[in-house]
């Protein structure tokens, strides 16, 4: 996994290759839904506990898990459009910058 770091005076920025490669139609289906669903059980870790420090739900969460499932459903329908037999090449590249 390779990682570029950029550095200057006022952000830095850090690059994280997380996945490269080349996948069955299966095998990219359960990375990507196991990634999605991990963000997802995430966000609702995060509105729980906001809710039991704050006595309110986090708005940001709630949009995200919405997001969250709404990109599953599409890249469900894509994958599904394929052949079993079909390839599919993902590269995921990471960025994270201070802000």
């Amino acid at each position: 996994m390779k990682t570029h770091h950029t550095n200057d005076i006022s952000m830095k920025t850090h690059y994280t290759d997380l996945i490269h490669g080349d996948f069955s139609r299966d095998s990219a289906k359960t990375l990507l839904f196991d990634l999605i669903q991990y963000k997802i059980n995430f966000h609702h870790l995060q509105e729980f506990s906001d809710e039991e420090r704050n006595g309110e739900i986090s708005t940001h969460s709630k949009k995200r898990m919405e997001e969250l499932a709404g990109e599953k459903e599409a890249l469900k329908d894509f994958l599904d459009a394929l052949e079993v037999q079909d390839q599919v090449r993902i590269n995921c590249i990471v960025t994270l910058q201070t802000i």
